[in-house]
């Protein structure tokens, strides 16, 4: 009995239990029909809740800020609310979720997008405002595990 099976898309030899884990894929084209996750990174979002926040971090990061509106201040606070929701995604399983450190920072960054927004057109508010519903989403969703 072989311990190799063919990987449905591109007939590559597998182990069968990556067969069984990635509903027959191998583990490259099973990422690219799942935003480059692997079938572990799609266990831990599933059981920790975390899809919503999955399908708005996609959107997020399809909306890039143009580049020809500047605002450096803008660019700071969408990395640290960036930076939080890839560090939830790929934590270890094993640890906190997040610190209070990280999660204190995200607070700040979500406060401070709230007066900046204010101040932009609506053109730039457009793109800014994936960012604040990114960090309003991890906000509360990690208030209660810090």
């Amino acid at each position: 009995m072989s311990s190799k099976v063919i990987c449905t898309s591109c007939n590559v030899l597998i182990l069968k239990t990556t067969y069984s884990s990635t509903n027959g894929f191998c583990i490259p084209c099973f990422q690219d029909r799942n935003n480059s996750k692997t079938p572990n990174e799609i266990k831990y979002i599933l059981n920790n809740e975390l899809s919503e926040a999955e399908k708005i971090f996609t959107l997020h990061l399809q909306k890039k800020w143009p580049s020809e509106l500047g605002g450096t201040i803008f660019e700071e606070l969408d990395d640290v609310v960036v930076g939080c929701a890839y560090h939830v995604f790929h934590c270890n399983p094993h640890k906190d979720i997040i610190d209070l450190k990280r999660y204190n920072s995200l607070k700040k960054a979500v406060n401070e997008l709230e007066k900046l927004i204010l101040s932009y057109s609506n053109y730039e508010k457009e793109f800014a405002s994936s960012t604040l519903q990114l960090g309003k989403y991890f906000v509360n969703f990690l208030s209660n595990k810090v």
